[in-house]
């Protein structure tokens, strides 16, 4: 709804009093004025609480509060309460590369296997030994339930305070020092994090070499949300590309230091030929189905989908002429 100057600096100074206890400076009064041109009330009052609640001047009240010194640490994670968790299948080629990166920093791991026909599993627990919990689930059931199930699924099984969501075919390229995640909000006022994914290609590159980073372009960086703080109401959503969502009404989000280099076309071109029909499969179901639809990103729905729709339909129908048992969906 629109909203008057007069009631912007009203809701600003009441802001300001409820979380630092004194009244707005000129330069934060006229930086949070300016959200609320244009934007639904509700969008602006949230980013001036979340500005506010990730300030300095709040992370040494909050300090103070606690008995610590103005100078605590407040915005730090300490890898002692992360656990990792990963979704595998047929990953034995890529794995270890995966994970030994991981292994100086994290104590505990979960793999949810989804029926690999290979040594995925052998190496993960050659590697990790009583570090490892392996959870098992069919490919028919990811299939049927989606991405979103099988992370919280394996999440349930999670015995640290946060949890961090890798890929088999990511690898953790810098983001902690001294056993530490920074990250941009006091943690204790954090829920979920982003972490900084750079997407590698190397147009050299063959099956089975070594993959070399002085050859590889990083061809795009997203944000993802993959650390999230266990029983904060944060969980998975969406059948395929699905996201981390919040029950609660306000989200306090925070990016952490984390960067990964991500490999996923560095595979054995018959593996990404089967990936890439059974993604489309899942694809089209999401595509013809309202009801899958809430959590997913709104990219593949609105534009990657309607734009490569024949190429999707092709190659679904040729993952399901090897598993015939999806006939059933009747896609």
């Amino acid at each position: 709804m629109p909203i008057s100057e007069p009631e912007s600096v009203a809701i600003i100074t009441a802001a300001y009093r409820a979380i630092l206890a004194r009244e707005p400076d000129p330069d934060g009064l006229t930086a949070y004025a300016a959200l609320f041109n244009g934007r639904d009330t509700h969008d602006a009052f949230q980013k001036i609480l979340e500005g506010l609640l990730g300030s300095a001047e709040f992370a040494k009240r909050t300090a103070t509060s606690m008995g610590l010194a103005p100078s605590a640490d407040l915005t730090s994670l300490s890898v002692d309460d992360v656990e990792v968790a990963m979704i595998v299948c047929n990953e034995e080629d890529f794995i270890s590369t995966s994970l030994e990166p991981l292994l100086p920093h994290f104590s505990r791991f979960i793999i949810l296997d989804m029926n690999s026909e290979d040594n995925t599993v052998s190496v993960a627990r050659d590697l990790l030994g009583s570090r490892l919990t392996v959870l098992s689930c069919s490919q028919g059931n990811l299939l049927h339930q989606g991405y979103g199930w099988a992370r919280n699924f394996a999440a349930a099984s999670a015995t640290k305070p946060w949890l961090l969501f890798v890929d088999a075919d990511e690898v953790l390229q810098n983001g902690i020092v001294n056993r530490k995640i920074d990250l941009s909000k006091p943690a204790q006022l954090t829920t979920v994090a982003t972490i900084e994914r750079r997407n590698l290609d190397d147009q050299t590159w063959t099956s089975g070499a070594p993959i070399d980073l002085a050859k590889c372009r990083c061809v795009s960086v997203e944000t993802k949300r993959r650390l999230y703080k266990c029983g904060s109401g944060a969980r998975w959503q969406g059948y395929i590309h699905e996201e981390i969502v919040l029950r609660e009404e306000l989200r306090w989000g925070a990016k952490s230091s984390l960067v990964f280099n991500h490999f996923s076309n560095f595979k054995e071109p018959q593996r990404l030929v089967s990936r890439n029909r059974m993604y489309s499969w899942m694809l089209l179901r999401l595509f013809r189905n309202d009801e899958l639809r809430e959590g997913v990103n709104r990219y593949w729905l609105d534009e990657y989908i309607p734009r490569n729709l024949a190429k999707v339909e092709i190659e679904a129908q040729e993952f399901i002429a090897d598993h015939p048992e999806l006939r059933k969906y009747n896609l």
